[in-house]
C-alpha cells in the first residue's frame, strides 16, 4: 500500500499567510527543513499540519494541501472520506494540549506484548484486508468523483441547452431552468408522452415560441361566384334563334340590319308613310317584309344576349376580386401552408377567368350571327365546377385565418404547449445518456459504500485483536531511561497506571516543571509515542516545530540526537526552526541522508508588511544559508541588497532593522571580541567622521532593536524604516573602513552565488 505524502501547500490564506500560493517551488520530499526567524509563521504552519493530522476542518480562511496528486481543501478535512496521511506534529500546541495539561492522565503508548501464533495470523490477515480495502477505496473514490462530475456536467449542459432553446421574453419556468429541473423531468420520464419530434414539427414549434402575438384577421364564408341559373340562361340564349322570316341581305350584313331595324322602329313610331330619309313613298309590301324580319323574337333574343354579356362581365369582376392573402399577416408556422393555398387560389381563379372569357366570346359571336344557333362551348358546362374549386380554395384560406385567430386568442397557451413539447423532445433525446451516466454513478457509489462498510468491520476486528496483543508498561520504563539520560538525573519519572501515565517528581505529582524539563519531557514523550504500534513510523509524516526552545547548547545536541534516531525511518520529516545552530545540525543530517537520491528540500520563511499587516512567504532557501554553516554571509547579502533599496515601499524594508542588527552583532563579535563591542564600534565610527544623525540611527539599531532572534512583531517606527537603506549603507561603510578586504571577499562571494 502506498502511504500518502504531503507534496505542497497549494494555497494558504490564513492568519499571517495572505493569499500565499506555492507556485513553482519544488515539491516537498522525504526530508524537509524550514528556516525562519521568530514571527515568520512557523507556528501557524505547524498548527495547520496538526489540524490535518487530527482530521479537523480548517474553518478560517482558505488552505489547500496537495496529498500525493490530490488536493485537499482545508474546510473539507474529515468530511468527505478523502484518504489523509498519518501525520504527527510536535509544536507548542502539542506541548500545552497533549502533555502539560494532563499531568496525571497522559495517554498510553501501546507496544505489542507477547504474541500467539493464532492472534498474529488473524491480525496479519485483517491488516492485509484493510490494506487492500484502502487501496480499493483510493481507486473507487476518484472514480465516484469522476462519475459525479460527468453526470453533473451532463445535466448542467442539457439544462443550459433547454434554457437557451426555450427562454423567451417574460417570466416562465424556463427563465431560470437549471439542472434540477432537467433531472426532475428525466426522473419523471414517460415514453408515451415524452416523444421525439421530426425536424418539421420542431421548426413549427420553435416558430411559435419565437413569434410575438399578432392581431386577429377578419373572416367570411365564401360561396361559388358562378351562378348555375346564369349559366343555364346563357346556354339557352346561345341555342335560340329568332322565329322571323329573314331578309338575306340583312342577315348577311349585321351593321345594315341594325341600321334598318332602328329605322323601321322610328317609322312605325311616327306612323310615317314616306321615307324619312329620302322622302319616297313607302311600299306596303316592303314594309311587311321588314316587319317580318324584325319581329318580337329577334328583339327579345337581342336583349337576352345583351343581358347575358353583362352578367358574364359581372361574374368576371367578381372572380377578379379573389386575391391571395398576405403571408406577412399570419404566424410564421402558417406561412408555408398559406403560400400553397394562395397558389391553388391563383390557379383556380385563372381557370375560372379563362372559362368566363370563352363564354363571353361565344355570346359576342352569337350577337354577330343572331339568326344562327351557336353551340355552347365546353367551358360553359365546366364553369360551375370551376367556381366550386375556386370557392373551396378561398374557404381553405379562411380556415387557415381562423387557425391564425385561434393562436392569437390562446397565444400564451399555444406558446406554453409548444415549449412543453420541445422540452419533451429534448428529454426523449437525452434520456438514454442520462440513464447511462446515472447507472455508472449508482454502481460506483454502491461499490464505495460496500468498501467503506467492510473497512469499518475490519477496523473493529483489528482493534479487538490489538487489545489482546498489546501492553503499555514497557513504554513508560523506556521513557524513564530516556529522561534520566537526557536530564542527567532520575528525579522526574513517568508512572504507569490503568488509565494512562502520570508525571512524578519523586513520590509526588509533578506540577512545577522548569522550561527545560517541560521541553525535555514533551519531546521525549512525543518521540516515544512514534513507536506506538497503532501508527507505523514508516507510514507516518512527522512534523517537528522548534523543539529546542529554552535549551542550552548541551541539551540541544542531546535533543537533536534523540530526534534523529527516533524519526529517520519516518515516511516524511518536516522540521521548522528559528535556531541557527539546530538548523545546521538538521541540515547536515538531511544532506547525508539524501546525498544519493536528492530526498531533501530547504525552504525559507520570510515576513513583510502590507496594508493588512504581516505577510508570510515560503520560498526556496538562499544558497548562502543552504551551503554555508553560518548565516553571516546571508545577513551580509540582505544588508547589501537593503543598501540599494532607497525609494522602495515600507513593506520591502520591514525586516531591515533586525537584519542590520544581527549583522552588526556578528561583525562586532568578530572585530571586538570580549568587552562592550557596541560601545567600541560607536567610538570607531566617530573616529571615521560619521555624521551625528547616522550615528544616532545606528545607536538606536544597536540598542532599541537589539533583542530576540526574530523580526519584532510590533509596529516599527516609520521614520526608522524610511532611513533603513541609508543605515544599511552606513553599516557597509563601517565594515569597509574597519576591514575592506573582508567586505570585498563577501561581495565577491555574493556575486559568484548570484551569477
Amino acid at each position: 500500500m502506498t502511504t500518502n505524502m504531503l507534496k505542497k501547500f497549494v494555497e494558504i490564506d490564513h492568519k499571517c499567510f495572505r493569499k500565499f500560493k506555492w507556485g513553482q517551488l519544488a515539491q516537498l520530499a522525504q526530508f524537509n527543513l524550514f528556516y525562519g526567524w521568530n514571527g515568520t509563521g512557523k507556528t501557524t504552519l505547524s498548527n495547520l499540519l496538526a489540524d490535518l493530522g487530527r482530521q479537523k476542518p480548517i474553518e478560517v480562511g482558505k488552505v489547500v494541501f496537495r496529498i500525493d496528486n490530490m488536493d485537499v481543501q482545508g474546510d473539507q478535512i474529515g468530511k468527505n472520506n478523502q484518504p489523509l496521511p498519518k501525520l504527527r506534529v510536535f509544536n507548542q500546541q502539542y506541548v500545552e494540549q497533549s502533555v502539560l495539561s494532563r499531568f496525571s492522565s497522559l495517554e498510553h503508548i501501546v507496544f505489542f506484548g507477547e504474541k500467539t501464533v493464532e492472534h498474529e495470523q488473524q491480525r496479519q490477515a485483517a491488516a492485509e484486508e484493510a490494506s487492500k480495502l484502502s487501496d480499493a477505496w483510493k481507486e473507487l473514490s476518484p472514480k465516484k468523483s469522476k462519475a459525479e462530475k460527468a453526470f453533473d456536467a451532463y445535466k448542467q449542459d442539457q439544462a443550459q441547452t433547454i434554457k437557451t432553446l426555450l427562454r423567451t421574453t417574460g417570466q416562465d419556468r424556463y427563465t431560470n431552468y437549471n439542472r434540477s429541473h432537467f433531472e426532475a423531468r428525466c426522473e419523471a420520464y414517460d415514453a408515451t408522452t415524452d416523444i421525439s419530434l421530426d425536424e418539421t414539427q420542431k421548426a413549427d414549434l420553435l416558430a411559435t415560441i419565437r413569434t410575438d402575438i399578432r392581431p386577429t384577421l377578419a373572416t367570411q364564408e365564401i360561396v361559388n361566384p358562378v351562378s348555375a341559373t346564369v349559366l343555364e340562361s346563357i346556354e339557352q340564349v346561345l341555342s335560340t334563334s329568332p322565329t322571323s322570316v329573314a331578309i338575306q341581305s340583312l342577315k348577311d350584313d349585321v351593321q345594315l340590319a341594325d341600321w334598318v331595324g332602328q329605322g323601321l322602329q322610328l317609322h312605325q313610331h311616327r306612323e310615317a308613310t314616306t321615307c324619312l330619309y329620302c322622302g319616297n313613298p313607302l311600299r306596303e309590301d316592303r314594309t311587311k317584309q321588314l316587319e317580318q324580319h324584325f319581329d318580337s323574337s329577334f328583339r327579345i333574343l337581342s336583349q337576352k344576349l345583351a343581358d347575358s354579356i353583362q352578367s358574364i362581365q359581372q361574374l368576371k369582376n367578381s372572380v377578379t376580386g379573389f386575391n391571395p392573402y398576405s403571408t406577412t399577416s399570419v404566424y410564421p408556422k402558417l406561412v408555408d401552408r398559406l403560400a400553397k393555398m394562395n397558389d391553388l387560389l391563383t390557379t383556380s381563379k385563372a381557370d375560372v377567368l379563362q372559362g368566363i372569357n370563352t363564354v363571353e366570346l361565344a355570346l359576342k359571336a352569337k350577337q354577330d350571327n343572331i339568326f344562327s344557333p351557336t353551340p355552347p362551348p365546353q367551358e360553359l358546362t365546366e364553369l360551375f365546377a370551376m367556381g366550386n374549386t375556386l370557392r373551396d380554395s378561398a374557404n381553405n384560406i379562411q380556415s387557415l385565418i381562423k387557425e391564425h385567430n385561434g393562436i392569437t386568442q390562446d397565444f400564451n397557451g399555444q406558446v406554453t404547449l409548444a415549449k412543453n413539447k420541445l422540452e419533451s423532445d429534448s428529454i426523449a433525446s437525452s434520456i438514454s445518456a442520462y440513464l447511462e451516466k446515472q447507472g455508472v454513478l449508482k454502481e460506483t457509489t454502491e461499490e464505495l459504500a460496500n468498501n467503506e462498510k467492510r473497512a469499518g468491520e475490519v477496523d473493529g476486528i483489528l482493534k479487538k485483536l490489538d487489545e489482546a496483543l498489546t501492553e503499555t508498561a514497557t513504554p513508560a520504563e523506556d521513557l524513564n531511561k530516556d529522561l534520566a539520560l537526557y536530564l542527567g538525573h532520575s528525579e522526574l519519572t513517568l508512572q504507569h497506571h490503568g488509565n494512562g501515565y502520570s508525571i512524578r517528581r519523586g513520590d509526588s505529582e509533578a506540577r512545577d516543571l522548569s522550561e527545560g524539563e517541560k521541553t525535555a519531557f514533551s519531546l521525549l514523550y512525543f518521540l516515544k509515542s512514534l513507536e506506538d504500534h497503532r501508527s507505523k513510523l514508516d507510514e507516518t509524516i512527522v512534523v517537528i516545530d522548534d523543539p529546542v526552545s529554552s535549551l542550552d547548547a548541551s541539551a540541544m545536541f542531546t535533543a537533536f540526537g534523540f530526534i534523529k534516531e527516533r524519526t529517520e525511518m519516518a515516511k516524511q520529516i518536516i522540521v521548522l526552526t528559528h535556531d541557527f545552530t539546530f538548523f545546521n545540525l538538521v541540515k547536515g543530517w538531511f544532506h547525508i541522508a539524501s546525498r544519493k537520491n536528492d530526498l531533501s528540500r530547504y525552504y525559507s520563511l520570510t515576513c513583510s508588511m502590507t496594508s493588512d499587516g504581516r505577510c508570510i512567504t515560503i520560498s526556496a532557501m538562499d544558497k548562502l544559508l543552504k551551503d554555508y554553516a553560518s548565516e553571516y554571509q546571508y545577513l551580509f547579502s540582505l544588508v547589501k541588497k537593503g543598501s540599494e533599496a532607497e525609494g522602495k515601499e515600507f513593506a520591502e524594508l520591514y525586516g531591515l532593522p533586525n537584519v542590520g542588527r544581527r549583522l552588526l552583532e556578528h561583525f562586532i563579535a568578530f572585530r571586538f571580541p570580549g568587552g562592550n563591542g557596541k560601545e567600541e564600534l560607536i567610538g570607531q565610527m566617530k573616529k571615521l567622521g560619521m555624521d551625528s544623525k547616522t550615528l544616532a540611527i545606528l545607536n538606536r539599531f544597536l540598542n532599541v532593536h537589539s533583542h530576540g532572534d526574530g523580526i519584532a512583531v510590533e509596529e516599527h517606527d516609520l521614520n526608522l524604516l524610511a532611513e533603513s537603506p541609508k543605515v544599511m549603507q552606513a553599516i557597509l561603510e563601517v565594515m569597509r573602513k574597519e576591514d575592506p578586504h573582508h567586505v570585498e571577499r563577501l561581495e565577491a562571494l555574493i556575486a559568484n552565488v548570484n551569477a
